[in-house]
């Protein structure tokens, strides 16, 4: 039988475990619904209050449903499915907020192009993905992962120590972003809840879990958080990217995507799909670089893209820490750039970011549209504590 007792010490020392099969009573599923509305429309919010009660949650078998309409005829979503809907996600555990997951649908979509052929048959269906679908005057129901920073703990949520519970916030996406046919189309979303796996742990679990918290113990959830930024590109064939994202204790990866205006800014083309154009226009990118804290990352050479396929593919293998069964491979068009700081899987193993900048550089066959944009998406860890009722977050 787990100890909790262990996980509570009021230092940093252990971090809060889950309970061992043996601790666990029952398990159930349970929708919780928006606390106002049943329907929603592109740029509104959808709000979900998490109760709390006697229960940890399973995030990993937790999933967000509901029915999809859009009200024009013909009408085509993005090629990334149901999940570029939900444009920003903001989670608060008993009233303190964790920071904003803005753009989760970017980020949603760069995990659908890396989907394997065996899930992408799956999620056509769950997630509407099927490049072929219309969607128009159709109600399509929907399932998605459970969205948000929380689930992406490998450990059960303690809902027993959140006096004021969870609260879940979406803010939908706009029509334009969302759709890429149809006559000035539009969408609503009906029938939603988030449907958690709630387990219920053994009585003296529970007991031994709030002796500890009384105590003064520390209840300590580690969380990979993500935070998006936007910088136009630069007409030149050799620029640098600033981005500040202020000062992190241990970055994990940067992902660099390049974004063609005109894939953005009309209804004909898929703001999410990823595609960039520029190996057709002979404005590919050559290679980059990265410079955090004054130093330069890799050390001692570049990170080869174009021309250099083999190279580029395997170093996506190692930055993903996978093998070659876990992604597809990205199309060559797509200007998708990933790189991993972290030495291993641990916790805490990333590089921290002291000055508060990450700065990228980039080296163009020829130089792209000023009006083009880059998106970066940045991982990093943080941390969840929880102590006499009261929960702060640590990045």
């Amino acid at each position: 039988m787990t100890s909790v007792s262990s996980f509570l010490e009021p230092n940093f020392k252990s971090i809060y475990d889950a309970p061992s099969q043996l601790d666990v009573e029952n398990f159930n599923f349970v929708e919780f619904k928006p606390v106002a509305g049943s329907s929603f429309s592109a740029n509104e919010n959808i709000n979900v209050r998490i109760n709390s009660q006697n229960r940890l949650i399973d995030w990993q078998r937790s999933y967000i449903k509901g029915t999809f309409t859009a009200d024009a005829t013909g009408a085509s979503i993005s090629k990334m499915g149901l999940g570029v809907c939900f444009k920003t996600i903001t989670e608060t555990v008993s009233g303190v907020a964790l920071p904003i997951f803005n753009d989760y649908n970017l980020v949603k979509s760069l995990e659908v192009k890396l989907v394997t052929d065996e899930r992408k048959s799956f999620i056509d269906i769950t997630e509407s993905t099927n490049t072929s679908a219309t969607l128009g005057n159709v109600a399509t129901p929907f399932t998605l992962p459970y969205m948000g920073h929380l689930s992406t703990s490998d450990r059960y949520f303690p809902l027993a120590t959140c006096p004021g519970g969870i609260e879940w916030n979406a803010q939908l996406e706009s029509n334009a972003q969302v759709f890429i046919a149809g006559a000035s189309p539009s969408y609503s979303i009906t029938d939603f809840a988030i449907v958690l796996c709630l387990i219920e742990p053994s009585a003296n679990y529970l007991s031994e879990l709030s002796n500890g918290v009384a105590r003064g113990g520390q209840i300590k959830i580690p969380l990979e958080l993500k935070k998006v930024v936007h910088s136009p590109a630069q007409a030149l064939t050799n620029f640098t990217q600033k981005l500040q994202l202020g000062v992190l204790q241990s970055v994990n990866s940067i992902t660099a995507l390049h974004r063609l205006s005109a894939n953005m800014n009309s209804l004909s083309a898929d703001a999410f799909d990823g595609a960039s154009g520029l190996l057709a226009s002979g404005k590919q990118l050559k290679y980059w670089y990265l410079q955090v804290n004054s130093q330069t990352f890799p050390q001692n050479r570049f990170l080869y893209y174009y021309g250099h396929r083999a190279e580029h593919l395997i170093g996506l293998l190692t930055a993903f820490n996978v093998n070659y069964s876990a992604i597809k491979v990205p199309d060559q068009s797509d200007d998708f750039l990933h790189y991993s700081f972290k030495a291993n899987e641990s916790y805490g193993s990333g590089i921290g970011i002291w000055d508060g900048f990450l700065e990228i550089n980039f080296v163009y066959e020829g130089a792209p549209s000023a009006s083009d944009l880059q998106s970066f998406i940045c991982t990093y860890d943080g941390l969840l504590t929880i102590q006499n009722g009261i929960v702060q977050v640590i990045a």
